[in-house]
């Protein structure tokens, strides 16, 4: 009897290793050449949240903070898909303001830039949603820190990416100083996904399909940065 389990653990041991052994073979010891030698963390920033909704759906109505959050979820997703750790800046649809009190916008964003950089996280994407006075202008716009040349790198592959999306019809980059791209110390983006005061973006903001590939094409854009040891600049 006591042979017998002596066999039986020598065979699962002889298993595990030569599995382990075609793994390493297959795949290379490297699997993760990011940036740091830790797994890569990117920050999900949904913004608006609580008594500020944002802007409106021109024809829905559809508020933009509700939004924010299904695409801040459905990125978060596919970023675990690839093995990066990820946090919401907001998980739910209350604000992070603590209460509605004169100042209430300075303290959410106060806590916003508290919770990304506890995070110490390599890369911060804030999600958001467009609105014009005029009706006709759409697509996706994408606001960077030109001093940081990270930030930079990250917004022309993310144009370069989304650009390949059939019903997007324009994608352009922006320097333009945005509190969650020039006041946290991070490399970061913000990116408008659409016009909410475009019928034709409006319908494909409130389409599952359109943010499954949208945040598809960006996290993949956020993996080929932090996966790729010298980035261009």
């Amino acid at each position: 009897m006591k042979n017998t389990v002596i066999v039986k653990v020598f065979t699962h041991f002889l298993v595990s290793f030569l599995l382990f052994s075609t793994f390493i073979n297959m795949f290379g010891t490297n699997l993760y050449p990011t940036l740091s030698t830790s797994m890569p963390k990117v920050v999900i920033d949904a913004g608006h949240g609580g008594i500020d909704r944002g802007s409106f759906g021109i024809a829905t109505g559809t508020a933009e903070s509700e939004l924010n959050l299904e695409y801040a979820k459905t990125l978060q997703e596919k970023l675990g898909n690839f093995e990066i750790a990820t946090i919401l800046t907001r998980a739910d649809s209350e604000g992070l303001y603590g209460d509605t009190s004169k100042g209430f916008k300075k303290r959410d964003m106060a806590k916003r830039k508290e919770i990304s950089e506890a995070f110490d996280a390599d890369l911060l994407v804030s999600l958001h949603c467009n609105y014009s006075t005029a009706k006709s202008p759409r697509g996706v716009v994408i606001y960077y820190n030109e001093s940081v040349p990270l930030s930079k790198t990250l917004a022309l592959e993310l144009q370069k990416n989304i650009a390949t999306l059939a019903t997007v019809k324009k994608v352009r980059i922006d320097s333009e100083k945005m509190y969650m791209t020039h006041s946290i110390d991070l490399p970061s983006v913000l990116i408008e996904c659409g016009f909410l005061s475009n019928t034709t973006d409006e319908q494909l903001l409130l389409n599952v399909e359109y943010r499954n590939r949208l945040t598809e094409k960006i996290a993949t854009s956020l993996k080929n940065i932090l996966f790729t040891t010298n980035p261009i600049a």
